[in-house]
């Protein structure tokens, strides 16, 4: 085995876990948001619906969140950060017209869910550790160094 290529392997796998993640947490966000909710739903479904923002806030927190982990190789310059929370925008602005012109969604588009959506995606894509995201890059850069000195 070359010297670095067990870590250019890990590396890879890590990455596909990555984008593993992000496409669950992408794939999960967009059946709840289309999910048909009953015309009379019951009494815990009603509390859970008043708190509807928290929902929207922490999914597209978790959308931004991994999607930085899955996509960004490097120390992020704030653009990339600005670029990702719009493709997570856009997203939430898709699935939220998709609730109103789905027939037997019985859902509706709001501004609000707008709003939770846009913070959430926020919170993810700025304030996800730029030293989480470099980690990664120290860690194979010292990896590589480490084994390629005991060969």
């Amino acid at each position: 085995m070359r010297p670095g290529s067990l870590f250019k392997f890990m590396k890879l796998e890590l990455r596909h876990l990555n984008i593993s993640a992000f496409a669950a947490v992408c794939a999960a966000v967009a059946y709840t948001s289309l999910m048909p909710i009953p015309e009379n739903p019951s009494q815990g479904m009603k509390v859970v619906l008043a708190k509807d923002y928290l929902f929207h806030l922490f999914a597209y927190f978790a959308v931004a969140f991994t999607a930085m982990l899955a996509f960004v190789k490097r120390p992020v310059v704030f653009m990339e950060r600005v670029n990702l929370w719009l493709l997570c925008v856009l997203a939430g602005s898709v699935l939220e017209i998709l609730q109103a012109t789905v027939p037997g969604v019985n859902r509706s588009c709001m501004v609000s869910d707008f709003v939770s959506n846009s913070a959430g995606a926020a919170l993810g894509a700025f304030l996800t550790p730029a030293a989480l995201l470099s980690a990664r890059e120290k860690a194979k850069d010292n990896g590589t160094k480490q084994l390629a000195e005991t060969v």
